[in-house]
């Protein structure tokens, strides 16, 4: 979906928004408590995984060569993949952060369409 996405509009910014759409949900892996039961943990009750990616992702700036503006885009744009609600923003910041937005309503919608037999 990203690259045609990036096809349609090749002003996007196709790296950024590549790593956006991978790393999105990382902070799920803090969210969760694994084992026999899949639970909520703690930080994931109180902070979410929205905090929790983009505190996984500030602490990976550094080994994965990122200048702070180019930490901060992710994070931005990352951080809008649920809409602009929930961070109190008016507006999206970046024209890949709507497309991350979009993209990601799309796949759920998708598949819960297709969980419930449309076709």
């Amino acid at each position: 979906l990203v690259t045609e996405t990036c096809v349609l509009h090749p002003k996007l910014n196709s790296d950024l928004l590549m790593a956006a759409a991978l790393v999105h949900d990382i902070g799920k892996t803090g969210e969760f408590t694994y084992g026999a039961e899949i639970g909520l943990s703690e930080r994931g009750r109180t902070l979410g995984h929205l905090q929790i990616g983009a505190e996984l992702i500030g602490a990976a700036r550094e080994r994965a060569g990122l200048e702070a503006a180019e930490r901060d885009a992710l994070l931005s744009t990352v951080m809008c993949h649920h809409g602009t609600d929930a961070l109190r923003l008016r507006n999206f910041p970046s024209a890949e952060a709507i497309a991350l937005y979009r993209l990601n309503a799309l796949d759920a919608q998708v598949k819960t369409a297709l969980e419930h037999g449309l076709t």
